[in-house]
């Protein structure tokens, strides 16, 4: 069984019992330039491995994508139309989204940020 998390594992995705578990690396970007989103089929646990990041968030509510990609499960938003909220992800921290959440990971407020991080996406049906 390969090791999931840690420095020395390699970045790549993996799926045990329908839990698929992503690590990447990834340079922050302004908010403005990420695109809100949500998923309808997954819970995301977003953990930092290394590195600092924004992530911007909101409850959908009433709001409506404006791109939806179904067999991605991505659901894009607006920006303009959403009052979002943000927090500071540093390495050890984890945050979870759930479909009613719409985020907006891997910003920053001043200089870009390399991050490596953990997206483990769990299906809702597993709950």
């Amino acid at each position: 069984m390969p090791v999931l998390i840690g420095d020395k594992h390699q970045d790549g995705q993996l799926e045990i019992d329908g839990i698929v578990y992503k690590t990447f690396t990834a340079d922050t970007v302004t908010a403005e330039n990420r695109r809100p989103e949500t998923h309808k089929k997954f819970i995301d646990v977003q953990y930092v491995i290394t590195g600092n990041e924004w992530i911007e968030f909101a409850v959908r509510g009433g709001s409506v994508p404006q791109e939806v990609n179904p067999l991605q499960d991505n659901y894009f938003y607006q920006r303009e139309s959403l009052s979002l909220n943000d927090m500071l992800l540093r390495a050890g921290d984890y945050v979870i989204f759930f479909p009613w959440d719409i985020h907006a990971p891997l910003c920053h407020k001043q200089d870009p940020q390399r991050v490596r991080k953990m997206v483990v996406k769990v299906p809702l049906e597993t709950l």
